[in-house]
């Protein structure tokens, strides 16, 4: 019941298919978890075609803070520990800013 419910949710088009026997239950799990992925994936290409080229005069960044969430509720994306914030931007300010470049953090 719980995989339906899961189905039901997430690709109703699918519970349809279910019903007329054109795919089984595990078949349309295994579409889902793959369609996952591929958000996943195409979400990474869309960040690296965002990637920085040349330097600039103001930069405004909102690294994934170490936070606990909304109300204590778990963020929707992986966050970042300090170090690797100041690591990470470092670099960037490094590669990216002019010396009198303005940073928004």
């Amino acid at each position: 019941m719980r995989n339906i419910a899961e189905i039901d949710k997430e690709a109703p088009e699918l519970r349809a298919k279910i019903r007329s026997g054109e795919i089984t239950i595990s078949a349309a799990r295994r579409k889902l978890a793959k369609d996952k992925i591929d958000k996943k994936v195409a979400s990474s290409e869309a960040i690296k075609a965002k990637e920085l080229a040349g330097r600039y005069d103001v930069i405004v960044a909102d690294p994934p803070w170490p936070e606990v969430g909304f109300g204590g509720l778990p963020l929707p994306y992986e966050i970042m520990s300090l170090e690797r914030i100041e690591n990470q931007m470092g670099q960037l300010l490094r590669d990216h800013a002019y010396e009198d470049c303005h940073l928004f953090l």
